[in-house]
């Protein structure tokens, strides 16, 4: 089950088939704490796994065992507050666990959930990545450049974040100010843009320089070296549940996401390309999941999708899809078929950068003519 907690309230907005277990019989399994943490990579700041539910279907007893008490404790330790729901197909019940970390049935009390709001931030720069070519001469795996430019641009932005300008509409945000007034529900919004300040850039350059040796860059002759331009591009939502909190408040939380989760990631999964003197980073493409916004990282050019992304991706939309499967017997609510329907025109959107579109296309002809 997906969603957020608010105010000591689990608030569940989807939820996602299980497909990795730690062991799986006929009448029992274990979730693996692994996919939980798979899920979680691909999720928005602010929403993520607050529960999993099972059935029980050969049996006309509901009751948490041993087993799914287990579980909860595994999964709670991670994701505080988790609830667990067991069925057998007519009956429901509610779990937790307490103080004492006993699992304890709780009442449940049924409302229309809404998807909390969110800060749209932004970040555009291009910086110009020395790389003097002894590093290149000397690398032992061609990855491994990825992982020397990660490495300089870590320690870069760690080092100049509070030195970072935040701006939307071109007035600049101060951070004792509330998140309220900034807070969006559509990628389209005005977002709140990170700037590097100017008076860090050198002639209007952001210079990042990635020597032998961290202490050898005033020794390397400029013929020595090889100047690539990295342009990063980034947009990330991350919601908020409390519209009272002030800017400097989720300061820390604006940073991992940015920094660790957007565009060092970006930076390990980039193409450079000595030849053009470039660095091509993926960027961001987002699936509209049931009224919330999932991030996929993706290249505009196939054959690089190709080299890095195409695997995983049709194995991450095609699990998803897999879910829908089950709603055939199902009558769907007008809301339900609306956000199934945006998230299969999100889906074929994003097929035109991939070589297997026509494929995954007949799977989402399937599924809408269901839905119809």
């Amino acid at each position: 089950m997906i969603g957020y907690q608010s105010n000591n309230i689990l608030n569940i907005l989807a939820i996602i088939e299980c497909k990795k277990f730690e062991f799986q019989t006929v009448i029992s399994a274990i979730p693996h704490a692994e996919e939980f943490q798979e899920i979680s990579s691909v999720l928005p700041q602010g929403i993520g796994p607050i529960g999993i539910y099972h059935s029980h279907p050969f049996s006309g007893e509901v009751f948490h065992s041993h087993t799914d008490d287990s579980t909860l404790i595994s999964l709670s330790k991670q994701f505080p507050s988790c609830v667990s729901i067991v069925t057998n197909g007519k009956e429901v019940n509610y779990y937790q666990l307490d103080e004492k970390y006993q699992t304890t049935e709780i009442p449940i009390k049924f409302i229309e959930t809404e998807v909390p709001k969110f800060l749209l931030i932004t970040f555009n720069e291009t910086l110009s990545v020395r790389i003097s070519k002894e590093v290149i001469d000397n690398l032992e795996k061609p990855n491994m450049i990825n992982i020397r430019i990660l490495n300089a641009l870590r320690e870069y932005f760690e080092s100049i974040w509070n030195d970072m300008e935040l701006y939307c509409n071109n007035i600049e945000v101060l951070k004792d100010e509330r998140v309220n007034q900034y807070l969006r529900n559509e990628l389209s919004s005005d977002p709140i843009e990170i700037k590097i300040p100017s008076k860090l850039k050198s002639d209007g350059d952001i210079k990042i320089a990635l020597d032998k040796s961290s202490n050898s860059s005033s020794l390397v002759k400029e013929i020595d070296n090889l100047y690539l331009k990295m342009k990063i591009t980034s947009k990330l939502p991350i919601y908020i549940h409390d519209r009272n909190k002030k800017i400097y408040e989720i300061d820390q939380i604006i940073r991992t996401e940015l920094i660790s989760n957007n565009i060092l990631q970006k930076v390990y999964n980039c193409n450079v390309d000595l030849n053009n003197k470039e660095i091509i980073t993926p960027k961001d493409l987002f699936l509209n999941y049931f009224g919330f916004f999932m991030r996929i990282l993706c290249f505009d050019a196939k054959k690089l999708n190709e080299d890095r992304f195409s695997g995983k991706i049709f194995e991450f939309l095609s699990r998803l899809l897999s879910l829908f499967d089950h709603f055939e017997d199902i009558e769907l609510s007008e809301k339900a078929k609306h956000h199934l329907l945006v998230f299969f025109d999100d889906i074929e959107k994003l097929t035109h950068k991939f070589y297997w579109q026509d494929d995954m296309n007949k799977i989402l002809m399937n599924f809408r003519n269901l839905i119809n």
